[in-house]
């Protein structure tokens, strides 16, 4: 059984939101992740009633767990695909895996920012574990890079 949830355009978005599992479990997750990711900081601890793209687009409300709900939302928030150079602390951060949307998070910070390298730092959820914050680059959706492509995204109004 999931909330309400629609897009600005009043489409409904699925969603479920499960029980929670025993503390240890995510204390376990948070532990490992944190001691092989050793840069990131854990901002708060695991938990099953929202992933990633629940605290992306749901501010950690629910579980999103099917691709094409998240479609609905890129399309009716009028969010807009942007290059790493144009992102902004608000954007999204999208980890795709053959095309298909395998992550998300939020940009927090942006490192280096008026370099020709700025550095995005994200707030995202891994999994069962808790929510970390990361440099785009240091995470486990990241490690398979070869198959992993990075997508910036915004809904803000820009000059086109």
């Amino acid at each position: 059984m999931g909330i309400i949830l629609q897009t600005r355009k009043g489409r409904k978005i699925e969603n479920e939101v499960y029980p929670e599992l025993p503390r240890l479990h995510y204390k376990n997750n948070d532990i490992q992740l944190k001691n092989r990711y050793l840069n990131v900081k854990l901002r708060s601890r695991g938990t099953n009633r929202y992933n990633c793209h629940g605290l992306t687009f749901a501010n950690r409300r629910t579980f999103i767990a099917d691709a094409s709900e998240l479609k609905k939302i890129f399309e009716d928030d009028e969010y807009k695909k942007i290059c790493k150079g144009e992102a902004r602390v608000g954007d999204i951060i999208v980890y795709l895996y053959n095309e298909d949307i395998e992550h998300t998070g939020i940009i927090i910070e942006i490192e280096n920012f008026l370099s020709s390298n700025p550095m995005p730092i994200i707030l995202s959820k891994w999994g069962a574990a808790g929510e970390f914050i990361h440099k785009y680059n240091e995470c486990p959706y990241f490690d398979h890079c070869d198959r992993i492509k990075i997508e910036f995204w915004t809904e803000r109004k820009t000059d086109d």
